[in-house]
């Protein structure tokens, strides 16, 4: 138990965490922008702080000698060829920490992108239309199953081009934690 934070102090507590970081990520999925944007954040932080924990917490860091990872270069190597989103997160630590800085290895920018949603009604733009049939624009959430209102998403582009949803990186980050910390449970 760690008393200096309330109750986290163990990689295995913090697996936990990252757990629920996702969870309430992927909950704000075409919610709350900003909330979504918060859980992002606190989601890469914690899995990125993991990476420091799971090294210097004494059980974990046992088992890692070992398997070899006896220095921290070898074991954040090792979790990089492994688990590549995680140098996602290790990135947007930096930039959420450092606002410049060059040490900046993978990722380009962190944008929201709108997808879906319907802009037009019978070539009408969406947003001049006040109602249909009788019912108030804004009480209606879809036409023909369609979304009135666009989604926004959380996209990553990485230095050489790619674009990538951060839900997908999220999600294989904490496939990648969940096996990782699993396998040096003493």
């Amino acid at each position: 138990m760690n008393d200096k934070l309330f109750r986290n102090s163990s990689p295995f507590e913090d697996l936990k965490k990252l757990n629920r970081e996702y969870g309430r990520l992927s909950k704000s999925v075409g919610q709350d922008i900003n909330e979504h944007v918060d859980h992002a954040i606190n989601f890469a932080l914690t899995a990125w702080h993991l990476t420091d924990k799971v090294f210097n917490y004494p059980d974990t860091n046992k088992a890692l000698e070992e398997k070899g990872c006896e220095t921290w270069k070898i074991f954040f190597e090792k979790v990089y060829r492994l688990c590549p989103e995680l140098q996602i997160c290790h990135d947007l630590s930096i930039i959420y920490k450092h606002y410049h800085n060059s040490t900046v290895n993978i990722v380009k920018s962190a944008k929201q992108a709108s997808k879906g949603g319907i802009s037009k009604v019978n070539g009408v733009p969406i947003t001049k239309i006040s109602k249909i049939n009788g019912v108030p624009i804004s009480q209606i959430k879809k036409i023909n199953g369609i979304s009135i209102s666009p989604t926004e998403e959380l996209i990553i582009e990485t230095k050489d081009g790619i674009e990538t949803s951060f839900m997908k990186i999220a999600e294989s980050v904490k496939n990648f934690w969940q096996e990782e910390i699993e396998s040096l449970n003493p």
